[in-house]
């Protein structure tokens, strides 16, 4: 569930700016086909760690795009 989680903060981080570049779609890639090797859940733990390393330095990143993205789900919508 961890890991689940992890990459999934990891895509919100990739597609703050709505954007998704190649390189974007290689780095996913690759840490979705090492979790499948990867049986102990001492390993699974570092890959989520993994995930969320790069999910930190996508956010730190994309900092200015954060406030947009949070506030969004709450405006009114458009008449």
């Amino acid at each position: 569930m961890l890991l689940t989680a992890a990459q999934t903060m990891m895509g919100i981080g990739v597609l703050l700016t709505l954007r998704f570049h190649r390189y974007s779609a290689w780095i996913l890639l690759l840490l979705f086909a090492v979790q499948f090797p990867i049986t102990s859940t001492h390993g699974r733990l570092i890959l989520a760690g993994v995930y969320l390393v790069v999910a930190a330095a996508l956010f730190v990143w994309h900092r200015r795009y954060l406030p947009a993205t949070l506030r969004a789900p709450f405006r009114p919508k458009p008449e």
